[in-house]
C-alpha cells in the first residue's frame, strides 16, 4: 500500500469538508433534496464511540476541526473496520435486526476524490457497550434519510455530489448496513453537462417518503432538459438544436419498497427510461456496490 504524507492528502481535499458541519453543496451540486436525518457530532456523543476503538487516543484533527482517533493509531489487522481520523456526522438506527441498537458516523480517512472525499463506519452496541462492525470508504451517508422496512429494519436513502469531466451529478442511492457488507443501489443519477451538439440540465428538486396501504412510497421529483442536435457536431450551432423526448419539465418518479430495496414502480417505469435512458439497461438488478460510488454513467 502506498501511504501519502499527511499533508498531501490535506491539500488535496476540497474546502467544503474543512469543519465541524457537513454543508448543502458538495463540488457545485446543490443537495437537500432529501430530508436528512444525519445529526452533528456531539464531542460528549462521538468522543465515548471513539473511545471504544482507539482508548487514549481519541483527537480534534487540526484541518478538520473534527474528532477522529489520531493518525498513529495501528489499523486492526485484516479487521473489516478501520478507525476514522474524522467524524463530521452520525445516526442511531436500527440497521442490522429490528432489534439491534446501531450507529453511523459519517467521517473520512483522508479519502480522495475517487471515493468523494470520505467514508462511514457502522457501530453496533453488545453487552452494553459499542463494538465496530465495518468501515468502507465511499459509502458517503453526509446527507441521508431513514426508511423502515416492513421487518422493522432500517434501511438509507442518501444523496451526493459529483463532478468529472464536465459532468455534474447529484446522486441519489439506497444503503443497507448489513453485518458483512453495505449494500449501495444507486436511484437516480442526474448528470447536468454541456457538450458540443448536446446539453443537458437536470436537478433534484425533492425527495419525499409517502405512507400507503402497500407499504413506504419514494416521490422524487425532478427538473429536466435535454437538447440535441441532428448535425455532426462541428456544423451545430445553438438554432439547431431541438428540445428532446421527454420535453423540458418538472417531473415525477415513485420508488416502492420489495424487501429491502427501493425499486421503480410499474407506473413509473416508462418515464423513468425516458429520462434516464442508460440506468434503465441495468434494470431490474439495479446499479449496486459494495465499497465505491456506484458510477450514474
Amino acid at each position: 500500500m502506498i501511504r501519502l504524507p499527511l499533508a498531501t492528502l490535506l491539500l488535496a481535499a476540497p474546502c467544503w469538508l474543512a469543519g465541524q458541519l457537513i454543508e448543502d453543496v458538495e463540488e457545485g451540486v446543490m443537495l437537500g433534496a432529501v430530508h436528512s436525518e444525519i445529526q452533528p457530532p456531539i464531542p460528549d456523543v462521538v468522543r465515548p464511540l471513539l473511545e471504544a476503538m482507539c482508548p487514549g487516543r481519541v483527537v480534534r484533527n487540526s484541518y478538520f476541526q473534527q474528532l477522529g482517533c489520531d493518525e498513529m493509531v495501528p489499523e486492526p489487522g485484516n479487521s473489516t473496520w478501520r478507525p476514522p481520523g474524522g467524524v463530521n456526522g452520525m445516526l442511531q438506527g436500527h440497521f442490522l435486526s429490528p432489534t439491534s441498537e446501531d450507529v453511523i458516523l459519517t467521517g473520512n480517512r483522508f479519502e480522495g476524490h475517487e471515493y468523494r472525499w470520505g467514508g462511514t463506519l457502522l457501530m453496533t452496541k453488545q453487552d452494553g457497550g459499542w463494538k465496530p462492525v465495518w468501515y468502507r470508504a465511499g459509502i458517503i451517508t453526509r446527507h441521508c434519510m431513514t426508511v423502515t422496512t416492513s421487518t422493522g429494519r432500517q434501511i438509507l436513502v442518501c444523496e451526493s455530489g459529483y463532478q468529472l469531466g464536465g459532468h455534474k451529478q447529484h446522486a441519489l442511492y439506497s444503503l443497507d448496513l448489513q453485518a458483512d457488507n453495505p449494500v449501495q443501489e444507486l436511484i437516480v443519477a442526474t448528470d447536468s453537462y454541456d457538450e458540443p451538439g448536446e446539453n443537458q440540465t437536470q436537478t433534484v428538486d425533492s425527495v419525499e417518503l409517502i405512507s400507503t396501504p402497500n407499504g413506504p412510497l419514494l416521490r422524487v421529483r425532478l427538473q429536466h432538459a435535454r437538447f440535441d442536435c441532428h448535425k455532426d457536431w462541428y456544423e451545430c450551432g445553438e438554432n439547431d438544436l431541438a428540445a428532446a423526448d421527454p420535453p423540458p419539465g418538472e417531473y415525477s418518479l415513485d420508488f416502492v419498497l420489495q424487501g429491502s430495496r427501493l425499486v421503480i414502480s410499474p407506473a413509473s417505469a416508462a418515464l423513468f427510461s425516458r429520462i434516464f435512458s442508460e440506468l434503465a439497461k441495468y434494470l431490474p438488478e439495479g446499479i449496486v456496490s459494495n465499497g465505491e460510488p456506484p458510477l450514474p454513467r
